[in-house]
């Protein structure tokens, strides 16, 4: 089951064509060939088989890093038909400029090689659908799910929003709306500057998140799970790793300025 749906915001035509140009000229230069997977299909009506290139979780992340896409999870819904498990997953993807893009994924336990997977996972892929769907319409690039069952690995499903421990989550109890649209926000921020520091700064998550608890009064070898943080303590959260990416940007300027 992989249907997903986009609602785009009214945006001026020059700029969203802007966006387009951009991505086209882009593509070539911030992605690598192992950001993209051949994938065959075949015509129904005619029975050719074609061959076409499809970008990989990794080239979404640098399609998001490049333009300042940030992201946030709308709503996360669990709905259960017989033995068949069903997450559906809204999610908007906007630019400072004030583009922005909704769609919504979809994963199922009936799907190819998911009937034993873990609710967590089913959760994190509709999540990954949605995200890099709308990150697609928002930019114009080509999207097909169907890479996500029959070509990816597990390794390339992104759960990095999911915390440790939250394989025993009940996700029965999930409800029609899994997170307000404000803590939504900032977890969507969280992960990103955590994510931006983890590959700039060369700090690996762990020592990431120690430094998090330690700044909030957690001790370094207690479980946490950010989703399950109230709202002022993200905020802290979200301050504190600003603070870090301001310090990064700083030294990096200072070394560029001395460079010569």
């Amino acid at each position: 089951m992989r249907e997903t749906g986009v609602k785009k915001e009214p945006i001026g035509f020059q700029e969203r064509l802007r966006m387009f140009d951009e991505f086209r000229m882009a593509k070539n230069k911030i992605l690598s060939p192992e950001d993209f997977v051949e994938v065959s299909s075949k015509d129904r009506k005619t029975g050719e088989i074609r061959k076409r290139k499809m970008i990989l979780k990794s080239g979404w992340r640098k399609i998001k890093l490049f333009f300042g896409i940030s992201s946030e999870i709308l709503e996360i819904r669990r709905e259960k038909d017989g033995n068949k498990i069903i997450y559906l997953c809204k999610s908007r993807v906007y630019t400072q400029s004030g583009m922005s893009a909704e769609a919504v994924g979809v994963c199922s336990s009936d799907e190819p090689g998911k009937s034993n997977m873990p609710e967590y996972i089913l959760s994190s892929i509709a999540q990954t659908r949605a995200i890099n769907k709308a990150i697609a319409d928002l930019v114009g690039a080509d999207f097909d799910e169907d890479i996500d069952v029959e070509k990816l690995s597990d390794e390339d499903v992104d759960i990095s929003h999911i915390e440790r421990g939250q394989e025993n989550y009940n996700y029965s109890e999930v409800s029609e709306k899994a997170l307000p649209s404000e803590k939504s926000k900032i977890i969507s921020f969280i992960f990103d500057m955590v994510r931006k520091l983890e590959s700039e700064k060369k700090i690996n998550k762990g020592e990431i998140f120690n430094k998090i608890k330690e700044h909030i009064g957690f001790p370094k070898n207690q479980q946490i799970r950010i989703t399950d943080l109230d709202i002022e303590t993200l905020k802290k959260i979200d301050s504190f790793l600003r603070a870090e990416i301001e310090n990064l940007e700083q030294k990096t300027n200072y070394e560029e300025e001395n460079f010569f």
